[in-house]
């Protein structure tokens, strides 16, 4: 196949005549046709029809070559294979600080005060008919139930958060969950819950490359922990290859995560509560801690309070860390 190139009008070979046979005169015996054109005697010229038939398996593995490349699944070849730069969408996912922030406050809000580190889940948020998919907003998704290992969201509670975005002018980019006081990474649960999302709330894209045009559906997923350590993020994304007839589903792990300016967001932790408390049921043990004179819990070298009573006579750093204060309730 050392005879193909980049251009599709050299995709299929024109036939060449046979060479003469020796021990003749050295000229190609020929005959005319019904047509008044003349042929070479013992060839036959294909077909319009047949050349056509030919081309196609080699123009849609063209395409789909253009579209592997463009997803980040195919390697860059040397030889006849097109030239396509990888596209954003599939490659990494852009916040906003504003909306990374609100992200982070509401999980450290849900579990201030509490016994354990809950989870939380949240719906990424876009401008309506925005086709760059940088996410400027993030809200706590309705009908969720947590613990310290796991966050649930019902279909009747995606579809109040699509309801609600819808009104305020936003609309669906993507899944979010808090890890809690854990790591964060994609857990098996975590896998099974996007590919459910690719079913019921996937993005749709029409993605035009050099007069190939497919269908592309994906949702990005960010994971989060209330320590601030680094986003895990993944992206789910579905094709469809020329000449199939079956989405093809890829699961991009440890895609990029891009922070950019955005606008600003109101963020009111009085209201972050109340939607906290309306919209999240807490198990696992995961429960208010009275806020007075209970006995410390011991972990490791330090006595960690379950009151605030004590965190003013610890007198010891870690006490007194950022961290310690708002997760027991200080402001």
């Amino acid at each position: 196949m050392s005879y193909f190139s980049c251009s599709l009008d050299n995709l299929w070979p024109e036939p060449k005549p046979p060479v003469p046979r020796s021990g003749t005169d050295g000229k190609v015996p020929t005959y005319t046709g019904s047509d008044g054109k003349e042929y070479v005697v013992g060839f036959r010229p294909f077909s319009d029809e047949v050349i056509e038939d030919a081309r196609q398996p080699l123009i849609m593995a063209y395409y789909n070559s253009m579209i592997e490349q463009a997803l980040g699944l195919r390697a860059q070849r040397e030889d006849w294979e097109p030239v396509v730069e990888p596209i954003d969408l599939v490659q990494t996912v852009t916040m906003t600080a504003p909306a990374y922030e609100k992200a982070l406050r509401c999980a450290r809000l849900a579990a201030q005060g509490r016994s354990m580190t809950p989870e939380l889940s949240f719906h990424l948020l876009k401008p309506n008919g925005s086709l760059d998919d940088k996410i400027t907003d993030v809200m706590v998704s309705h009908d969720q139930t947590v613990n310290p290992v796991r966050c649930e969201t019902s279909a009747a509670g995606n579809l109040a958060s699509l309801e609600e975005a819808w009104a305020a002018g936003m609309e669906y980019a993507g899944w979010s969950h808090s890890h809690g006081a854990h790591h964060t990474f994609h857990s098996p649960t975590d896998d099974e819950n996007i590919k459910s999302l690719m079913r019921d709330s996937a993005m749709r894209r029409q993605i035009s490359l050099d007069g190939c045009t497919f269908t592309l559906y994906h949702v990005p997923s960010v994971v989060i922990n209330v320590m601030d350590d680094d986003p895990y993020v993944s992206i789910a994304f579905e094709y469809k290859r020329l000449g199939e007839r079956d989405f093809t589903f890829h699961h991009r792990r440890d895609a990029g995560f891009r922070l950019v300016d955005g606008p600003l967001l109101e963020i009111d932790d009085d209201a972050l509560r109340r939607a906290i408390d309306e919209r999240v049921t807490f198990q696992g043990g995961v429960r208010l801690m009275r806020r007075k004179h209970r006995r410390p819990r011991r972990t490791g070298n330090l006595s960690v309070p379950h009151s605030l009573d004590y965190l003013d006579n610890l007198g010891h750093a870690g006490a007194n860390s950022p961290f310690i204060r708002w997760l027991y309730g200080s402001p």
